[in-house]
C-alpha cells in the first residue's frame, strides 16, 4: 500500500456520519465541518484572522458557496462499478480523524487510513460536468458576472477546492487558473495559502530530469507550503503531505550525476518534519536513509557521518526494521568508530552477519 497525503475531518463527524456524503460545515467550536465525498474528507480547521464558523443551511450562508461545494462534491464522488466497497461504512473504515487530504495525482481511495492508488485499468468514472460547472461559476463571479447575487463574495477557499479537484481529475489548465485567482484576490492568511503553494509545486513539476531549472522552480514551492505550515500546529499537516508530494516528484533524481540537486531541500524537509516531531517515525527514517545515501553518492563523507550521528540512534529507536539498512552503510563506508561497529553488532546475529559481509565491500 502506497503512502499519500493524509486526510483528517472533525472527530465527532467522522465518528457519528461516517459513510454519509455531507456537505457543509459542522457547528463543532473549533473545526469547520468536514465535508466528505466518497472517498476523500477535506478538514478545515481555523487559522489565524479565519473567522469563527456558521453552519450550512442558515441564513448568512452564501449561496455562491453551496452552490460551488455541491458541484465540487458531485466532481468527486463517482466511482466506478465494484467500488462501493471502499467508501467509508464499505468494507474498509473512514480515515483516522487526524489527517488531512490534499490533491492525489492519481487516482486514489482510502483503506484502512492510506491513500490506496487505483491501478490504470480499474474503471473510475468522474463528473467532469460539475468540475466545469463550478469553475465557470467561480470565474464568472471573480468577474463580478455571479449567475446569483452580483454583490455577494464567496470563500476563497473555493479557489482552492476547485484547484485540487482539477488537479486529481487531470485539468491542470484549470488548477492553474484557479490559483491564479486565488492569489490575486489576497485573501486570509489560513491553511488554503498551504495549500495552494502545493497545487502550484505540482503543476510545475519537471517533465524530466534534464529540467533542472523546473526542478528548482518546483522546490521553491514545496518550501514555500513548508515554511508557511511548520510556524502552526494546526497546519503541520501540510508539512507531511508535502513530504510526500516533493518525495513523489523527486525520486527520478536519485541517479548518478544529480543527487546533488536533491540535497538542500531535502536536508531541510528532514530537518523540519525533526521539529514538528511528524508522528510518522517510520517516514522520517526513510527520508533519513535517502538523505544519507545521497550524501554518500555526491561523496559528502564527513556530511554523512556527521547526519549518521543522529540519525543512526533515531532509526534504532523508532523503526528498528530500518537499522540494518544504515549499518551496512555505516560499516561499508566507516561513518562510525570501528569498535563502536563491532560493539554494536554483538547485539544481534543479523547485525553480526551485515558487518562482516559489508566490511568485505569497504
Amino acid at each position: 500500500m502506497s503512502r499519500g497525503p493524509r486526510s483528517t475531518g472533525c472527530e465527532r463527524c467522522c465518528e457519528k456520519r461516517a459513510g454519509v456524503f455531507l456537505i457543509g460545515t459542522c457547528v463543532h467550536a473549533r473545526e469547520r465541518a468536514c465535508w466528505v465525498t466518497g472517498v476523500q474528507v477535506f478538514r478545515q480547521p481555523l487559522g489565524r484572522g479565519e473567522k469563527a464558523n456558521r453552519p450550512w443551511g442558515t441564513s448568512d450562508a452564501g449561496v455562491m458557496d453551496l452552490v460551488l461545494m455541491q458541484e465540487l462534491a458531485r466532481a468527486e464522488s463517482q466511482q466506478g462499478p465494484g467500488q462501493r466497497g471502499r467508501q467509508h461504512g464499505g468494507a474498509c473504515p473512514p480515515p483516522a480523524p487526524s489527517r488531512a487530504l490534499l490533491t492525489v495525482p492519481t487516482a486514489a481511495w482510502w483503506c484502512n487510513g492510506r491513500v490506496t492508488t487505483k491501478s490504470a485499468s480499474t474503471p473510475v468514472l468522474i463528473d467532469a460536468a460539475s468540475l466545469k460547472r463550478a469553475y465557470q461559476l467561480i470565474k464568472s463571479a471573480n468577474l463580478g458576472k455571479s449567475e446569483f447575487d452580483p454583490t455577494e463574495s464567496f470563500s476563497p477557499d473555493l479557489f482552492v477546492l476547485c484547484a485540487e479537484q482539477a488537479l486529481k481529475m487531470g485539468q491542470p489548465e484549470v488548477s492553474e487558473d484557479c490559483i491564479r485567482m486565488y492569489f490575486k484576490v489576497k485573501g486570509p492568511v489560513t491553511q488554503f495559502l498551504g495549500r495552494a503553494h502545493l497545487c502550484r509545486a505540482q503543476l510545475c513539476a519537471p517533465k524530466s530530469t534534464e529540467n533542472v531549472e523546473e526542478f528548482e522552480n518546483c522546490v521553491t514551492q514545496y518550501m514555500k507550503a513548508i515554511n508557511f505550515a511548520k510556524g502552526e500546529p494546526r497546519y503541520y499537516f501540510l508539512v507531511y503531505n508535502a513530504s510526500v508530494l516533493y518525495w513523489r516528484m523527486a525520486r527520478p533524481f536519485l541517479k548518478p550525476g544529480y543527487h546533488h540537486h536533491l540535497i538542500p531541500s531535502l536536508s531541510q524537509i528532514v530537518s523540519v518534519l525533526n521539529e514538528t516531531e511528524e508522528e510518522d517515525k517510520g517516514w522520517r527514517a526513510e527520508l533519513m536513509l535517502e538523505l544519507l545515501e545521497c550524501y554518500l553518492q555526491t561523496g559528502k563523507h564527513e556530511e554523512a557521518a556527521k547526519f549518521c550521528a543522529t540519525a543512526a540512534p533515531f532509526i534504532k529507536a523508532n523503526a528498528p526494521q530500518k537499522y540494518r539498512q544504515i549499518f551496512a552503510l555505516m560499516v561499508r563506508h566507516e561513518l562510525m568508530d570501528e569498535l563502536q561497529l563491532k560493539e554494536e553488532k554483538r547485539s544481534s546475529i543479523s547485525l553480526s552477519v551485515t558487518f562482516q559481509i559489508n566490511m568485505l565491500k569497504a
